[in-house]
């Protein structure tokens, strides 16, 4: 009995090893057959303890990672832009930011309609909406949306821009782009047309003050880049015989189109610059370069070298607008005769003093030749007078130094 209450009250204590314990410890007591029953039981659940452990921890991760998985689902979804879907009688034609996009699209096409056919205009489309953050169409713009509700419409009319050339109408298209598309295609074909008369011909760019002017019309009253470029390079049509009669002169000149489109005026004309490279042979003048000497006295300048002109290639870009040339800018010259300066020697040699010495001597050096001494009359200089000096002859360009310091006082031919 002492052993059953000994088990008994470590089993409330909740303990089944310490039961266990206690019967190997003490085998020999006395159990009562309930007790063994719950002894049993108590280790049963002692050895399954870690398999229930393991599944709770099991069942809590299991658990966490659906709560993770929601969690990213719901940020990611809440993430994405939602876009909104546009149909149009059950037809998806794209997707908007906004529901007023799409209303104010169908605002300004009814009153345009309304505005070209005179009456008052009302769109009968269904227009639906869905929400969704995946899209597998095109997101629209306002003039998207503009367009997709036109061509729901069946009107016929469109959004078009009419370009005009100095405020003469050239052309319709459905957008600037496609308009100057189509400026640059005939500017093209002017410069390959150009070209062929004179192969100097680098580029050529209207200069014609081109603006532009949004209007509603129908869709078959839109000219396009294709029937722009054929009117305005109509007047270029011809033989390459014509085009080398071209002279530079006209090659510069304005030129005008016909038409037969009622919407043109039949006196386009197209304003251009034309640019050019042509090269020159140029004569070029000798320079004159002074060059100090100091065994020259100050005063004195001798030509040392005859300068002869030179000859350069020159070539230029030219510009040139209604035929008269704007602007000429030298990209390159070459030499094909080099040019000589002439180079004067500048005397900077200081005078000798002046101060008289007494002691004469030759005014030139070499060989003397005495023409007419002192006090010898010379009858075609002096008549009968006396001559107070002696001449001597020399040749042209002789140099004549002073025989002693003084001065000068008189002096003639």
């Amino acid at each position: 009995m002492a052993s059953d209450k000994k088990l008994k009250k470590a089993t409330k204590r909740g303990s089944a090893g310490r039961a266990a314990r206690y019967f190997l410890e003490f085998p020999g007591d006395y159990i009562s057959a309930s007790r063994r029953r719950t002894l049993s039981r108590l280790r049963r659940s002692h050895r399954a303890a870690p398999l229930h452990l393991a599944g709770n921890i099991a069942g809590w991760i299991c658990c966490a990672l659906l709560c993770m998985t929601a969690v990213y689902s719901i940020f990611t979804t809440m993430s994405k832009p939602l876009y909104i879907c546009v149909n149009i009688d059950g037809e998806n034609v794209g997707a908007v930011a906004s529901v007023e996009q799409v209303m104010s699209a169908r605002d300004r096409l009814e009153s345009d309609i309304s505005e070209y056919t005179g009456e008052t205009y009302t769109l009968g489309n269904k227009i639906t909406f869905t929400l969704t953050a995946e899209i597998h169409t095109d997101i629209l713009d306002s003039a998207g949306c503009y367009n997709a509700l036109n061509s729901a419409s069946g009107s016929g009319i469109c959004e078009a821009v009419v370009l005009y050339a100095d405020g003469v109408r050239i052309g319709s298209a459905g957008s600037e782009d496609e308009l100057y598309s189509a400026m640059r295609s005939v500017c093209s074909e002017y410069e390959a047309y150009l070209s062929e008369a004179d192969p100097s011909v680098t580029d050529a760019q209207i200069i014609s003050a081109l603006t532009f002017e949004r209007v509603i019309m129908r869709q078959s009253e839109l000219d396009g880049a294709a029937e722009i470029v054929a009117r305005c390079t109509s007047g270029l049509a011809g033989t390459s015989e014509s085009a080398q009669a071209m002279s530079a002169d006209d090659e510069n000149a304005d030129i005008g189109y016909g038409t037969e489109n009622e919407n043109a005026s039949p006196d386009i004309v197209l304003r251009y610059k034309i640019v050019r490279t042509e090269a020159y042979n140029e004569i070029v003048k000798a320079t004159t370069e002074r060059a100090e000497d100091d065994s020259v006295y100050i005063g004195r300048e001798t030509i040392t070298q005859t300068g002869e002109d030179g000859l350069d290639c020159v070539t230029y870009r030219i510009e040139s607008i209604d035929g008269e040339e704007s602007e000429r800018v030298e990209i390159s010259r070459s030499h094909i005769v080099e040019m000589l300066p002439t180079v004067i020697s500048v005397g900077t040699g200081e005078l000798p003093d002046a101060v008289p010495t007494g002691t004469y001597i030759w005014p030139i050096t070499g060989d003397i030749w005495i023409t007419s001494f002192y006090g010898e009359q010379r009858e075609e200089f002096d008549g009968e007078s006396f001559h107070y000096g002696i001449d001597i002859d020399c040749a042209e360009g002789t140099e004549v130094m002073a025989a002693d310091g003084g001065t000068v006082i008189y002096s003639a031919t």
